[in-house]
């Protein structure tokens, strides 16, 4: 382990778990410290979180995440990634011992009212690239800062920032091959982990009625109680995982992660999603292991992660349109009976019907069964919690194109191995969303200037 800048670097071949490193996480903030907000977001962990350890060396932190289904539309998790949301926010608190102040609306309304409710001098947060996401932040941004508090944002999610990997005329790439090959792998290596804040005092804020429980995010049937002997859900378990397939799942990983009756998955993927691992970590974990072809493979794939999230951020409009106009004719059959027995795993393919079985047994699917399910394109929820009537079947920018250039160079990374944002298309097809949020009520109590915490294992 090496200090720069005063932040702690992982060096070391594997990433620690937290009953090695917390006791290096010690408070050292007074009371007179600046007050920081740090934002969770899609970033929920300790380790190599950018934002955070930013917050912590500039002073006291406050943590807290924001439920967002009002700006979240369409786009608003369902019910099997609310599920996965419920518990990694546990983990989550659980590491920063208590002190997760969760609250559910739009942020651009809770936060000015957290700012006249406590002393805060600065809001804090990791960049979010999907694009309903990058307006909020902006309309946020600049609300915060008419209001003279200092906003600051850190890049917690990719390996690069899309706005860095362009081609020599400026123009983003729309093809995998050259983005990565010709783009990535000739740029600046991804920065190395950084580990978890070295020093950290967090607020405790005893906030009655605002706990992760009031969210509401488990399903009202039970349904999901099959699925939890399947997954640790958490930074921890994310990080076993993550060891668990460099150990077992990276030899024949090449070959074998196209076959859906191996275990050459790694099931990061929605850790990656819900950043209790951030990519960073993933990658150097690999490279550190081994060099050879199944790691070229594995960070190749991440790589995909990183086009996606590319295409996203220099095409907003492509999750409603195609990125090539010409297959807007594409051919579709309009069957909705059809459609709902893809819905229930009934299509009599069985390599269709097995991928869903695998979704609704234990959220998972391996790559090969997700990529033969990704034809459709239907999310079948509805904001009461009933299903809504099944949408006529649409390409997903590209995702059934016959050509292979064709697919090569708009599909999306959520058809590949480790998926992406909103991978739940592929794990919650079946799932509708849970409609309903408490009020987050105001005014909140006064903040717990006795009662600053530190992280504590979350093992």
């Amino acid at each position: 382990m090496i200090h720069v800048c005063g932040i702690k670097r992982i060096t070391s071949t594997r990433i620690p778990h937290w009953h090695q490193v917390r006791s290096y996480i010690m408070p050292a903030v007074s009371k007179e410290s600046p007050t920081i907000l740090f934002w969770f977001r899609q970033d929920l962990r300790l380790h190599d979180n950018p934002g955070l350890c930013a917050a912590v060396d500039a002073g006291r932190v406050l943590p807290v995440y924001i439920l967002d289904d009002d700006n979240a539309g369409p786009h608003r998790p369902g019910a099997a990634s609310r599920w996965w949301l419920h518990h990694s926010l546990h983990a989550l608190n659980e590491s920063l011992a208590g002190s997760l102040l969760a609250l559910a609306g739009d942020p651009g309304t809770l936060l000015p009212r957290l700012l006249e409710s406590y002393p805060i001098t600065a809001v804090y947060w990791n960049r979010c690239y999907e694009p309903w996401r990058m307006t909020r932040d902006r309309r946020v941004k600049q609300t915060l800062t008419d209001a003279g508090v200092e906003v600051r944002s850190f890049n917690g999610s990719l390996l690069w920032e899309p706005w860095d990997v362009l081609k020599a005329d400026g123009d983003p790439y729309r093809v995998f091959t050259p983005f990565y090959r010709k783009r990535c792998l000739t740029a600046a290596p991804p920065r190395e982990p950084i580990a978890p804040p070295p020093a950290a005092a967090f607020v405790r804020t005893n906030a009655a009625g605002n706990s992760i429980d009031a969210l509401e995010l488990l399903p009202r049937t039970r349904w999901d109680r099959k699925l939890e002997a399947h997954w640790e859900i958490g930074e921890a378990g994310a990080q076993a995982r993550l060891d668990g397939f460099l150990d077992h799942g990276l030899d024949g990983y090449a070959d074998g992660r196209n076959f859906p009756d191996r275990a050459c998955v790694s099931r990061l993927s929605p850790s990656l999603h819900f950043g209790e691992l951030s990519p960073n970590t993933a990658w150097h974990a690999a490279r550190r292991e081994r060099d050879d072809h199944n790691v070229d493979v594995f960070c190749s794939e991440l790589g995909w992660r990183e086009f996606s999230h590319s295409l996203l951020y220099h095409y907003p409009e492509l999750p409603r349109d195609n990125l090539q106009s010409r297959f807007d004719a594409f051919p579709w059959r309009d069957d909705n009976d059809d459609l709902e027995r893809w819905q229930r795993g009934a299509t009599g393919y069985p390599i269709v019907d097995a991928g869903h079985s695998g979704c609704a047994g234990n959220g998972g699917a391996g790559s090969g069964t997700v990529s033969s399910m990704r034809t459709w394109r239907t999310t079948a929820r509805a904001g009461n919690g009933s299903r809504a009537a099944a949408p006529t079947p649409r390409p997903i920018s590209g995702s059934s194109i016959p050509s292979r250039k064709a697919r090569s160079s708009i599909r999306m990374a959520a058809t590949r191995e480790p998926t992406v944002p909103n991978s739940r298309r592929c794990r919650t097809a079946l799932c509708t969303a849970h409609g309903t949020r408490p009020a987050t009520s105001w005014p909140l109590p006064a903040l717990n200037w006795d009662n600053t915490t530190r992280p504590r294992s979350s093992t």
